[in-house]
Order: structure tokens, then sequence, then C-alpha cells
């Protein structure tokens, strides 16, 4: 932010952008927000954890936490809630061993993977004072870690961090990735067998799905992913962000020229809405963080590694995506398929870029969790499934458009839309939509889909029933005050086009008002599309 008397006061707590060693935040004076109860709440009640959550979702700082905790750093605690622990007639410290398996190589297949684990376990060997031959397998290697640390000094702390991300590099090699996961079968059996040389193990990663593959020989561990007890264990929560931060709210909306409350309602829409038990609602602390830092609305999660097979998943679907707004799963939807061979929706939940809205049971309604996500998967469909390289900017100009008002651009952006689209792709997704079975959550026609996709590419506001999209027929938009109600129509000719317009601009009048805007803000926008030249041949607009 520019400097001067608005801007953010320097005497705030540092903001440990980038920082996931427990120690130095709370050495360095950060912005720490206590979730040190939940690890409490874990090691009075069990032994053997796993859990999935996004990535840049705290998992390793978690992980740093624990480590820690056990290794007797009571004066990293004061202040917060486990450091009673400390008090307790029974502590004591333990060996930690713990592995970052996003360190493991797999840049030249199996066999970098297989001496990356091997040399990740002699340095934790060398960190406990022992010593592990190099000439073992990986999984020899660990077994002789663990049966050395514990005679050495005691039951061992085991913390695995990003224990699929080896796994998730092969996703789309289906060879090589066979026999990846049989190399991290045979290494994370380990745990299971040398059960009573551990005091307590705790293993966090991306994919629920690598779970069941990788441990289909090891699966001792409690799952905690889809816990309601645990569903606040990692992300802040609005009351956290609005405590934790709360210096950093008022000073950014003073620079803003925003009250706190318009600050917070934004920052909602934009970064919070991820969800793993369909009632609490968290922010992704990454996001959060460069926010107050920057004080600008950007997608820093999603524009930070994301996964390459996240494009790959898209490029291969044929849904749009209105199919996963309102998509019904049963809550095992994630365990049960080979990951290459999983259905998009899985790898998304899993990965961050769908959330639950709704749970009822064993049964989830998913959606995307908020605007930042929504509008770059949105983005990335357009650039990756749709061949437009220059979807970003279209995008940000229809944004801007409607951000004024000069409802006029919304036919002349998705008419230059429409002409990137490659005719075999029209093709093919006519023929998709037009033979979708019924209960098919999407949109009424392929062009439906192609308008829905770019008002959130843009990064607009849209009004569903129950965030289901299925067979709707247009749109209803807002940005800064401004409303736009949108109905589309393909049809053959100009006379079509016409009673088209008329008829859904009848529609229009008569279903929808402009009540909560501004007189002159909403606007009825009628389009009728030529099948033949795929472009909006007659429109009408009505402003309200």
């Amino acid at each position: 932010m520019d400097g001067g008397e608005n801007s953010i006061n320097s005497k705030l707590l540092k903001l440990p952008i980038g920082i996931q060693t427990f120690e130095k935040i709370r050495s360095d004076g950060c912005v720490y927000i206590d979730k040190t109860r939940y690890i409490i709440d874990m090691i009075d009640n069990g032994s053997r954890y796993f859990l999935s959550r996004p990535r840049k979702f705290g998992k390793s700082l978690t992980i740093s936490t624990i480590e820690a905790l056990f290794s007797g750093r009571k004066d990293l605690f004061k202040g917060l809630e486990a450091e009673e622990y400390f008090d307790r007639p029974d502590y004591r410290t333990y060996p930690i061993v713990r592995l970052d398996m996003n360190q493991a190589a797999t840049d030249h297949g199996t066999g970098s993977l297989r001496s990356s684990l091997l040399q990740l376990v002699r340095e934790s060997g060398r960190q406990n004072g022992v010593e592990i031959p190099g000439d073992m397998t990986p999984s020899d290697a660990f077994r002789t870690l663990i049966l050395k640390v514990a005679e050495k000094s005691g039951p061992v702390v085991m913390l695995v961090d990003g224990f699929d991300k080896p796994a998730l590099d092969f996703v789309h090699k289906a060879k090589p990735g066979k026999e990846a996961r049989a190399i991290l079968r045979n290494f994370y059996i380990q745990i299971k067998t040398n059960d009573s040389c551990l005091r307590f193990v705790f293993m966090a990663g991306i994919s629920k799905l690598s779970k069941a593959n990788i441990f289909a020989d090891a699966n001792s561990m409690k799952d905690i992913s889809m816990s309601d007890k645990y569903a606040r264990m990692l992300g802040f929560t609005e009351d956290e962000l609005e405590c934790g931060f709360a210096g950093y709210i008022n000073a950014t909306a003073r620079v803003r020229g925003e009250t706190k409350d318009e600050l917070i309602a934004k920052l909602s829409d934009y970064y919070c809405g991820f969800s793993f038990d369909g009632v609490s609602r968290l922010y992704n602390p990454h996001d959060v963080l460069n926010f107050f830092d920057e004080g600008k609305f950007k997608n820093y999660w999603f524009d930070v590694d994301t996964p390459a097979a996240v494009a790959d998943y898209i490029r291969k679907g044929e849904n749009g995506l209105e199919a996963y707004r309102g998509l019904v799963v049963d809550e095992g939807f994630t365990v049960t398929s080979e990951m290459e061979n999983s259905p998009p929706g899985s790898y998304l939940f899993q990965a961050g870029y769908l959330s639950v809205r709704e749970r009822d049971g064993a049964i989830l309604t998913l959606d995307f969790p908020n605007t930042e996500i929504l509008s770059s998967v949105a983005n990335l469909v357009i650039y990756v499934r749709f061949g437009d390289y220059r979807a970003a900017i279209k995008s940000s100009l229809l944004e801007k458009s409607l951000e004024h008002g000069r409802t006029e651009d919304i036919i002349k952006y998705f008419n230059l839309i429409l002409s990137t689209i490659p005719e075999d792709l029209c093709l093919r997704a006519e023929a998709r939509y037009a033979s979708q079975p019924p209960m098919t959550n999407l949109a009424s026609t392929f062009y439906h889909s192609v308008l829905l996709t770019y008002i959130w590419a843009s990064r607009l506001s849209t009004l569903a029933n129950g965030y289901n999209y299925a067979e709707v027929t247009g749109a209803d938009v807002s940005k800064n005050g401004y409303r736009y109600i949108i109905e589309l129509r393909v049809t053959d000719n100009d006379k079509a086009h016409a009673a088209a317009v008329i008829e859904m601009m009848s529609k229009l009048r008569a279903n929808f008002s402009a009540s909560g805007f501004e007189q002159g803000k909403t606007s009825l926008v009628a389009m009728a599309m030529d099948s033949a030249t795929r472009q909006v041949k007659r429109f009408a607009i009505e402003r309200l």
C-alpha cells in the first residue's frame, strides 16, 4: 500500500506471509490465530490421525505446532490454549520424525522418488542421532529409522506433511503412477507394522483419493477430514478474522475509503466459503494475509502453484461449470476411484476448488466456495477448453463495463467470446447438451453455459435457486449496485429472433422487479442468438 497518514499502521503485528514454522511466527511477533485446542483434543482422544485440506491452508503450520508441543517448547505457547498441557503431571517430550514429502523428487520418474525417499529418511535419522545405511530400500530404511529412534529415545511422534504429493505428481501417468503408489504403500505400511514404537501420528495432504490408494494396506488412522469436530481446525472463521485482524481491517477500510462492515462483506464474498461440514465457513489464510499486505482483491491463492492436474481435469471434462454448482454427492465419493480415473468433481473438491455448501447426513451439496475460486476456474475453462487465450482480458473488460452500468456491453463481449470458440467444440457441446438426461445439472444449452462461465469469470455475482443451474435459460447478475437480469434463447431465423426477444422481455417484465436496487440501476436484457452463425442477432434492453 502507499505510505502516508492513511497507510496501514506499522505498529500492527507482522503478517506471517510464507512462514510455516510455529517457532518463527511466535518468536517474530506475527499474527497468530490460536488453534492449539484442536491439537490437545487430538492428543487426548486418540493417537493416529489423517487430515486432508487444500494447499496453503495451514497444514504445515499445524505440523510445526505439534512438533513444538512434543519437543517441550513451552515458551512458544505462552497465552495459548495449549499452554496448560505442559503442566500436566504426565507430560514429557518425545523424539520427532518429521517427513516433508513435498521435497520428494519425481522429476526423473520413480527412480528419483526412491532416491529422495531414502534421502529424507536418512536426514531424519541424522537429526535424531541415528545412522541409516544408504543401500536400503525406502521401506526398509523407514522401518529402521522408526526402530532405531524408538530404541534410542523412546516412542516416536511421526509427522508427515504432503503425504500424497509424490502420488499426485503421477496422477495422469498410468504406469509410473501405479508404480509410485506401490512404492508409497510399501513405505507407509511401516507406520502400521511398527505401531508399538509410535506415540502419535499425524499425516496431512490434499487428496483423500491418494489416501484410498496409498493406504490400502495401512489404513489404521482416524480420518478427520470431514469431521464436524475438527471442521474449523485450519483456516479462519469470520469471528477469528474480525478478532485476530481487527487492526488490519480498520486500517485497510480507512485506506480504501470504506466502512469496516463494507470491507468485511467484500472479504466474505471474495475469499470466504471453504467448508468441510456444510456449516462453518472459512477463509484460506494465504488469501487473508496477502490481502491485508496489499489491500487489493486479487486471486492470491489460485494464482500461486495451481496444480497442473487441475488444468488437465478441466481440459478433459465435458460438463459446464454449472454442473458443479449444487452438485449432490455421497460423502464417500472421493475415495471410490483410482486417481487418474476419478471424476473431475472429486479431485476439484479435494483440491479446494469445490466446497460443501450443505450437508444432510452423508449427502453433500457442493459449490465453488467464493468469488476468487469461481472466477479463476471459469477463466481456466475459457482458456484450456475454449482455447481463448485472451480470456482474462475479456472477462476484466466485461466486469468494468457492468460495474459502471454499461448494459449494451453484455451483447458486445458475449458475441466476441462466442466467435473464439472452435466449431468442432461447439458441435460436440451442442449434441451433449441436447441429449442430456433428466435431472442432469446442466444449463438449457451449451451457449447458456458459456454465458454463465463468462459472467463468473468476470467476478460477477449470480443468483439461483439453491445454487442449482439445471435447465437455466439466463442469469440474474449484480455488480456495484447494478443488476442485470438476462434471458437468452437460441433461434433459427430473423422472424424467430424478433419473436423470441418480444416473448423473453414480456416474461422478464412479469417475473422480475427492481426491488432492493436504486431506480435506473436494474436492466432487463433479452438476447436472441442465431443457431447458424452463433451470434446474438437481436436483443432488447429495458431499464427499471
